[in-house]
């Protein structure tokens, strides 16, 4: 998912759970930066603003003009926010992202694998830390009956949104 996608439904949500009654834009961004620190950056306040814009157009955000400074208040309710979310679901991008996710975990699985038949040949050759050696392929193990049971959620989740 792109950042602006992310940015926007992350403000929908946000704006979903709170209620604004003439409030400058100030607080908004202050306190959807305050739940989402990754997004505090300088880049992204115009993006906000925007967005913030965009919801007034859609009239879930109602705007007086009358001040010096806009003040902003909820013009919508929850369900008509989360609505808007569910619209913005991208599904190609969401299967792209978790296309790309399992075959990353699949290459780190072969990786892991290797290493377990690696730990095997020099479980023999090394008797005297067998222990250690077999600690390892515990830790490994466990690692890839993880990685297997993640590619399994992804495949159920990619038959479920196709």
């Amino acid at each position: 998912m792109n950042v602006a996608h992310s940015l926007k439904q992350d403000i929908l949500i946000y704006l979903s759970k709170n209620t604004f009654e003439k409030s400058e834009f100030k607080y908004i961004y202050e306190g959807f930066i305050q739940n989402l620190p990754e997004f505090k950056s300088k880049k992204y306040y115009q993006k906000i603003y925007h967005l913030i814009r965009e919801f007034e157009e859609l009239n879930l955000l109602e705007i007086d003009k009358s001040g010096c400074t806009y003040k902003y208040s909820t013009n919508a309710d929850q369900k008509k926010f989360l609505s808007l979310l569910e619209q913005s679901y991208d599904k190609n991008a969401l299967q792209n992202q978790l296309l790309v996710e399992y075959h990353q975990k699949k290459s780190e699985l072969h990786k892991i694998k290797a290493e377990l038949e690696i730990f095997n040949k020099y479980l023999l050759l090394y008797p005297k830390i067998q222990e250690k050696i077999a600690s390892f392929m515990n830790e490994r193990e466990y690692k890839l009956l993880k990685l297997e049971s993640e590619l399994l959620a992804i495949d159920i989740i990619l038959e479920n949104i196709s």
